[in-house]
């Protein structure tokens, strides 16, 4: 099996299969959801799924911005957002179920 980094190797009962570029995924066995060269476009949809909100940017060059890190997937949505605000320089705006991203 050869394998680059990214990948993942899943077993299909007889075989071993190298799932190709695994950088998104959500690490279920730690409880911990992992994020590597995701935008935060992409990281948003997955928030606002999770913790039933509405995300809107401010701007559209944001969405193209990258994260990479871990963060509890028990994680009160304040955490997140704080997580964010610091490693990214972004400001975010909590009104209700409302999301307002900008720089």
């Amino acid at each position: 099996v050869f394998m680059e980094p990214g990948d993942q190797v899943v077993n299909q009962g007889e075989e071993l299969e190298v799932a190709k570029n695994q950088k998104h995924r959500i690490d279920w066995v730690e409880k911990e959801i992992v994020f590597n060269e995701k935008t935060i476009e992409e990281i948003m949809n997955d928030l606002a799924r999770w913790y039933d909100v509405e995300v809107y940017f401010e701007d559209s060059a944001i969405k193209d911005k990258t994260f990479t890190g871990t963060i509890s997937r028990y994680s009160d949505f304040t955490q997140v957002i704080e997580v964010l605000e610091r490693t990214e320089s972004l400001k975010f705006q909590v009104e209700g179920r409302e999301v307002r991203i900008s720089n």
